[in-house]
């Protein structure tokens, strides 16, 4: 039978292109976080994809090697001592150097203190070789941190050999940033052929459980393969550390061909055949990569070993791929159970590149699951910057939970839109789940209740419902805790105990929040009489658009209303001659409730909107409201035209009226009414094109003291001394003005 694929139990976008390829990238998992790296930042989240916190690799090495240029980055959960750990390459060919830059955390939060290193690559031991660690590798056990590398020469770019360091965690984590001791192997060779380099380099086994060795994995270094090197390096913190190396058979496979996509002829670079990480649990070790496959190994397949590390012999080696696909830079990774999880890219002729994932429980027969798309590919891709190749990879990232060993999480790569786009998504996977679905209603009337949130305590994810109340959540334990919260309504929290694999009903209800009186009265801040008006109460973490709640005042500006309590913005729509709205400082409701007076002033500018129809009072409203001037707009279109005395309530504001670029600027009525307002010392500021053009000659123009000449191509405009236009000045050009 067919082994199933994992469940997803969270699937979300994460780090977008930078300026770099390829993207390089991959991932840790802690308790409550996730850290994903690309070539060049970092980003940490928590388990519901929030972002918390972003930086490039060199803003955070800058404090030790400025401008270091940091690439090819490794990160890890070190969950026997609860630190992270990271690891970016750098090297000047200038300078002649080369570092190992490190940083751990000093605990379990990658939000708190980190320490950081630049542990000299170019060193074999004390000796200068010369050379910079390409590609390097990270693999944690129970004793050290063990970082693999392909030298390559500083000054001619030669490949010389691999190299693994061991690194013990004593000085690495004693949160003092003092000098760190290690010890280096170099020059890897065939086990069975000692005059053969390998070239990988030789992956450091990441360890689920303490061992006395330290295991460390290479494929063939011939064109065709026929074996993985295998390791065993004992003692290693000791002063006898011995390495050891076997080769273990495999089946014969090449290395991939590079990867057809949809939309065009230019293929993907699918990287060399190599292991990239490696997994070491229960006396085996797991590793994968991408082989040829297909007829005439014209396709490119996903391709795992599992080795027994105690007879020296594959026991699993399968390969999944058909004709006309392509898996592109696989990772491995076991849950608790020794259950496998693998994540890669693939495309195909009719298929973009995509983040996909496969697995395989221990129980099923031989072989892998059919591949599962977690993100499709988007569009064509051929991104070179500058360069040859059309690079992608050159890695994946894959993670145990720490907290819950059942669940495995991945980065993966997919090409996104526009074309020519790299992306990732990280998805979580599990072959043990309990799953909870239903509907969240309103205890008091059941009514669906749209946008609740239902968040797992024990892990982060969470869940919204959608508009008919309905959500779905994946557990990795049997009793989880659920807080459910939803605007307007009161949180709750329930313990469903739930079944292995299985998605059962769990229909919660929610009490309507609280509600309390919220009253009083709407008034000049001069007089202190009331002031008719509207009221819209705008809620906080209300999810529907608008106001939660809309009032009337009576006529000497009373309110009072009935509503949930929380943090409102409010926002009052009076009577003429005040502002067309005046918006509160926040208040909160409590349960006792609140009386809350609100004063306003009448509007410094009364804005007559006489453009026949356009929209500049938006320009008029925006830039009086940035330079803290209340003003009520007065639409000569929908309203007609003011009366003297509607305009005479507006004592000592300015009246701003503007015409637009209408072909009618102001009528006999119009120019009357501003003379009269002009004759009882009223201030004006009157804009428009061609006003003074059509009015020349008329009483309002000899009341202004202005006269048309001709039309300039540059006029300039000058405020006033004394008025609020004092000290602007502004040129107006072409036909608009």
């Amino acid at each position: 039978a067919t082994s199933q694929p994992p469940t997803i139990l969270a699937s979300f976008e994460s780090i977008p292109q930078g300026n770099s390829i390829p993207p390089d990238p991959i991932m840790a998992v802690g308790p409550d976080h996730i850290i994903a790296c690309v070539n060049t930042s970092f980003e940490i989240y928590d388990k519901s994809g929030n972002s918390l916190f972003r930086s490039t690799a060199d803003a955070w090495y800058s404090n030790i090697l400025p401008g270091a240029g940091a690439f090819d980055p490794v990160i890890f959960y070190d969950h026997f001592e609860e630190r992270w750990v990271m690891l970016w390459d750098n090297f000047n060919d200038t300078n002649l150097t080369a570092f190992y830059l490190v940083s751990v955390s000093d605990d379990a939060n990658p939000l708190g203190e980190w320490y950081s290193y630049a542990l000299p690559a170019n060193l074999n031991g004390t000796n200068n070789a010369f050379n910079w660690g390409d590609y390097p590798k990270m693999g944690c056990d129970d004793k050290a941190e063990n970082i693999c590398g392909r030298m390559c020469s500083l000054t001619c770019g030669g490949f010389y050999y691999c190299k693994v360091r061991i690194v013990p965690k004593s000085q690495l984590y004693a949160n003092t940033g003092g000098p760190v001791d290690y010890t280096d192997f170099w020059n890897f060779r065939d086990p069975s052929n000692p005059s053969v380099i390998v070239d990988g380099p030789p992956i450091a086994a990441s360890h689920m459980d303490s061992s006395n060795t330290t295991y460390i994995v290479v494929d063939s270094p011939y064109n065709t393969s026929t074996f993985i090197s295998v390791w065993e390096l004992t003692d290693p913190l000791g002063t006898s550390p011995t390495l050891i190396g076997q080769n273990a058979s495999t089946t014969s496979s090449l290395g991939p061909p590079d990867a057809v996509q949809q939309g065009g002829n230019q293929r993907i670079d699918s990287g060399r055949r190599a292991y990239r990480n490696a997994i070491y649990q229960d006396g085996f070790l797991w590793a994968a990569t991408a082989v040829a496959g297909g007829i005439g190994n014209q396709s490119a397949f996903t391709r795992y070993v599992k080795v027994d590390v105690n007879t020296n012999v594959a026991v699993e080696d399968f390969a999944l791929g058909s004709d006309n696909f392509y898996h592109m830079y696989p990772a491995i990774a076991v849950d608790d159970e020794n259950n496998i999880f693998i994540a890669y890219s693939r495309s195909g002729n009719n298929e973009f590149a995509g983040a996909a994932f496969t697995g395989r429980r221990e129980s099923d027969f031989p072989g892998l699951a059919p591949t599962t798309i977690i993100k499709e590919g988007e569009a064509f891709y051929d991104q070179r910057f500058g360069g040859a190749r059309n690079r992608w990879g050159d890695y994946m990232g894959i993670h145990t939970d720490p907290k819950f060993p059942n669940i495995v999480w991945g980065l993966m790569e997919y090409a996104g839109s526009p074309s020519s786009t790299w992306r990732t998504w990280i998805g979580a996977f599990a072959y043990n789940f309990y799953g909870a679905g239903g509907a969240i209603t309103d205890a008091s009337n059941g009514d669906p209740i749209e946008f609740a949130e239902l968040t797992l305590v024990e892990s982060g994810q969470s869940s919204v419902t959608d508009s008919n109340g309905e959500y779905q959540l994946i557990s990795p334990i049997i009793d989880p805790t659920f807080s459910v919260t939803s605007f307007a309504y009161q949180p709750t929290t329930i313990n469903p105990n739930l079944v292995l694999n299985d998605t059962i009903d769990v229909n919660i209800t929610m009490q309507p929040e609280v509600e309390a009186t919220l009253a009083g009265q709407v008034k000049d801040v001069s007089s202190g009489a009331g002031v008719q008006a509207d009221i819209e109460l705008w809620a906080e973490g209300n999810p529907f658009p608008g106001p939660y709640q809309s009032i009337s005042t009576d006529a000497n500006g009373n309110y009072s209303t009935s509503t949930i309590i929380g943090d409102y913005e409010v926002r009052v729509f009076p009577v003429l001659p005040y502002p067309d709205v005046v918006v509160t400082d926040s208040i909160m409701l409590e349960v006792a409730g609140q009386t809350f007076d609100i004063e306003i002033g009448i509007a410094d500018v009364f804005v007559i909107d006489d453009d026949e129809g356009s929209d500049y009072e938006e320009l008029f409203s925006s830039a009086f409201g940035e330079a803290d001037i209340t003003s009520r707009v007065w639409s000569v279109d929908t309203e007609g035209l003011p009366t003297i005395g509607t305009i005479n309530q507006f004592s000592g504001s300015v009246l701003a009226w503007y015409t637009g670029d209408g072909v009618n600027t102001l009528d006999a009525a119009e120019q009357t009414l501003i003379a009269d307002y002009l004759t009882n010392d009223g201030r004006l500021l009157l804009t428009g094109q061609n006003i003074i053009e059509q009015i020349d000659g008329a009483a309002l123009a000899t009341q202004l003291g202005v006269s048309f000449s001709n039309n300039i191509g540059f006029p300039i405009v000058a405020g006033v001394t004394g008025e609020f236009t004092e000290g602007l000045t502004f040129s107006t050009l072409g036909g608009d003005g």
